[in-house]
């Protein structure tokens, strides 16, 4: 089902203001982050404000009329000056509490709080993103900007607004739900947000969970909308006044209006938008190159496949165009999966054809502007990565029949396939890592057999590895990775990368496959992917895949033998 999309959300958002009209109840309208990056729209936008014309999107919020707007992570893919060009032409407030400035003059646009008016309210608005952003953006931001823990920073914030006479106070927290236990700095701190004194309600983002909960002895009502525009997040307050003419929350609802295919494009935005995607439509359907096998994510936890071979060959090929950058190290190719169903739903996805690829398969295959970077890394430090990109598996034993082949708690993206090398991971033994980075107290390897060209890896031997600048800045918590020594390889956008990879005749040679799961006597695991893997369980037949039906989410549900 299409779903999903700003023009359907502008719509469900006049919905939402039609019934609040009809019941008596002012309106406020926010925006939650990650709205700058992250689609084919988005990118075209960028280039747009990079040659002096107003942001798209950026227009359509002033069509609908937003109150203030939050910032994300990815907001900051393009680096500063650009978004700070968007910016430019936002007509309502842009709030991040934790953001602080290193050089003066970076983005003045962005405020620490606001103050809106819904109807006679005065309502304060917060905000805040993880500060891993500085990490992850990496040069992007280095020297002009860091961030501030968000629980701390947004307390301080509140304490602002509520001094300057607030009636209630927001929250617009580009976070989600983390473990329970706050530690200064945490990407996800929503469940200490909420319980925070003084806020009202509480807008969350970052994790793509779609989640509504009322108020709550956790604390205030939280909205969580999910990625890609796929709800309208709302939350409804019940206020008395007090004695003193103070108002107060009497009860609160929260819920997520889902923005599937029946919802009317609203007219106005699509209008806004239309240029804009008719040169998305033009850009995406320019020729890069041929493949002639099926380039596909459904199966990208299971073996190193086609769709992973050709992303980490890509990265080799670039970065072999500057000689001698790695003398006598033997080099290595680190890819993860961008798209792999998860929380972005059972059409998440990456699915190109055989024969001609597009641009819009390019994009499908490289979700973001990420950057190529090398680093040198010896033997501990490569089983190190490997340990914790294994720990996205669950613990499969000898004899289990239904056994959760994946952490629910692990994206897929944490998992790292590095090609050049061979090995092998025993699900019999425990996770040593937390997807947080830190480690479970398990001294017992998963990486099994591990070698290069047939060759034992010893702790002390040196490789060259290729990765991402996201990975390489801190994104996905891989220890080491920051303190290692860098290597001058071109800083190509990986999606230019694949272009050029495409376009060299004869290219697709997929390189060997780089790791296989330990053979678990009698165990069968259950894993779960797209409706379209189904006429594709050939592909994995050395598992004697069994489909066992979608679940409720509309995932198809496969049982393997280990």
């Amino acid at each position: 089902m299409t779903r999903g999309g700003f023009s359907r959300v502008a719509s469900l958002i006049e919905t939402a203001r039609a019934e609040a009209a009809r019941d008596g109840m002012d309106v406020a309208l926010f925006d939650n982050g990650d709205w700058l990056q992250g689609t084919v729209l988005a990118d075209l936008a960028a280039e747009d404000v990079t040659e002096g014309r107003p942001h798209a999107l950026v227009q359509g919020m002033a069509q609908l009329g937003y109150d203030a707007i939050g910032l994300g992570n990815h907001d900051f893919d393009y680096g500063i000056d650009l978004l700070q060009q968007a910016l430019a032409t936002a007509d309502c407030p842009v709030v991040c509490s934790n953001l602080e400035r290193i050089a003066a003059e970076a983005l003045p646009q962005v405020v620490d709080h606001a103050v809106v008016m819904a109807g006679p309210l005065r309502v304060g608005v917060v905000a805040a993103v993880p500060p891993q952003t500085a990490l992850w953006n990496g040069v992007r931001v280095v020297g002009r900007l860091k961030f501030a823990d968000i629980a701390e920073a947004l307390a301080d914030a509140v304490a602002r607004v509520r001094a300057a006479g607030c009636d209630l106070v927001v929250a617009l927290a580009h976070t989600g739900f983390g473990d329970g236990v706050w530690r200064r700095g945490q990407e996800n701190a929503l469940e200490h947000v909420r319980a925070l004194d003084g806020i009202d309600a509480v807008f969350g983002g970052h994790t793509h969970l779609p989640f509504a909960d009322g108020m709550s002895q956790q604390g205030a009502p939280v909205a969580l909308p999910g990625p890609g525009g796929m709800h309208l997040a709302q939350i409804d307050l019940e206020l008395e006044a007090g004695a003193d003419g103070r108002w107060s929350v009497a009860g609160a609802t929260a819920c997520l209006r889902a923005a599937t295919e029946d919802v009317a494009e609203h007219a106005a935005v699509s209008h806004c938008l239309t240029p804009l995607h008719r040169a998305a439509r033009a850009r995406m359907n320019e020729p890069c190159g041929q493949t002639d096998r099926r380039l596909h994510s459904y199966f990208s936890l299971i073996e190193g496949d086609a769709y992973l071979h050709l992303m980490a060959e890509a990265q080799y090929a670039a970065a072999m165009r500057t000689p001698g950058v790695f003398g006598d190290l033997p080099v290595l190719s680190a890819v993860a999966p961008g798209r792999f169903g998860g929380r972005g739903g059972p059409e998440n996805y990456t699915d190109v054809p055989v024969g001609p690829v597009l641009r819009r398969h390019v994009s499908d295959l490289v979700l973001f502007p990420n950057a190529l970077r090398a680093v040198v890394l010896n033997g501990a430090q490569l089983r190190r990565w490997l340990e914790m990109s294994a720990s996205v598996f669950g613990v499969v034993m000898p004899g289990e029949k239904a056994a959760a082949l994946l952490d629910a708690d692990w994206p897929a993206h944490g998992f790292d396939t590095l090609f050049g090398l061979s090995y092998r991971l025993d699900l019999t033994r425990p996770a040593q890592f937390l997807v947080d980075g830190r480690l479970t107290g398990s001294q017992e390897a998963r990486v099994v057999g591990l070698t290069y060209r047939g060759q034992p890896v010893g702790p002390e031997d040196r490789f060259a590895v290729l990765l991402t600048d996201y990975r390489l800045s801190g994104g996905g918590n891989v220890p080491g990775l920051a303190r290692a020594e860098k290597l001058a390889v071109p800083g190509i956008c990986l999606r230019d990368a694949v272009v050029a990879y495409l376009a060299q005749p004869g290219c697709a040679q997929y390189a060997p496959q780089p790791w296989s799961f330990e053979p678990v006597p009698g165990a069968r695991a259950v894993f779960a992917t797209g409706q379209a893997a189904a006429p594709l369980l050939a592909e994995i037949s050395r598992f004697s895949p069994q489909a066992l039906g979608l679940d409720a989410d509309g995932f198809l549900r496969v049982s393997l033998a280990l």
